[in-house]
């Protein structure tokens, strides 16, 4: 049986989805790398229902919320910034504790009960925040310091849960402010853990960085 391409006409039906070989793609919309080999268009359709994708369009709803939300207007009071902040300053501290979205449904209320009326961020907000806000801004602060430095490495590897396969690329390199750096490049989940297929994913997470 001859191997399903990703070829044009998948393309303009699929438009979030980028090509990473010709038998493997990249959802944008939830961050998925998967193939399409066997099924194309079934391929595309199988991942569309998976949990991952079905919670990334959730927070891509909820977007609008957090734009509207959490970046106030000139005339939003001290008060409705303030909380603005910390509702950042806790999805922050959810991702960097390895805690998960679910828990900050109790923990918003505890926080709206105990010492803030006005603090609402629940798991679909505080992922929203993740995702739309703080991602992007490390994101461009990571390519802005590896635009200045001198000497960099990549590491890879990857990381077997039960059928998934996460693969995380990490970059090292010195600031002349804060020293040398350890950062997270890019998280994906891989079909497989071939030496060409982390081959072919490593280039296109560098290339897409030059971009």
């Amino acid at each position: 049986k001859c191997k399903c391409v990703f070829n044009d006409k998948l393309q303009e039906k699929f438009p979030f989805l980028v090509e990473v070989t010709k038998y493997d793609v990249k959802c944008e919309q939830c961050g998925s790398t998967f193939s399409v080999a066997h099924g194309g268009q079934s391929d595309i359709g199988n991942h569309l229902k998976c949990t991952k994708h079905k919670k990334a369009l959730t927070a891509i709803s909820s977007s609008s919320a957090v734009i509207t939300g959490f970046f106030k207007k000139d005339e939003a009071s001290e008060a409705d910034l303030l909380v603005a902040c910390q509702e950042g300053t806790w999805a922050y501290h959810t991702v960097n504790h390895g805690q998960s979205f679910k828990s900050m449904d109790c923990t918003s209320k505890l926080i709206k009960k105990m010492y803030e009326p006005k603090f609402s961020s629940t798991r679909t907000k505080t992922e929203a925040i993740i995702s739309s806000v703080l991602a992007p801004m490390a994101k461009e602060e990571l390519e802005s310091d590896l635009s200045k430095a001198t000497y960099i490495s990549i590491a890879i590897d990857s990381s077997n849960h039960k059928h998934t396969k996460l693969v995380p690329v990490a970059v090292r390199y010195f600031n002349p402010d804060k020293g040398v750096q350890t950062k997270l490049m890019e998280l994906n989940e891989l079909p497989g853990e071939t030496a060409d297929t982390l081959a072919i994913y490593l280039t296109h997470t560098l290339k897409q960085l030059k971009e």
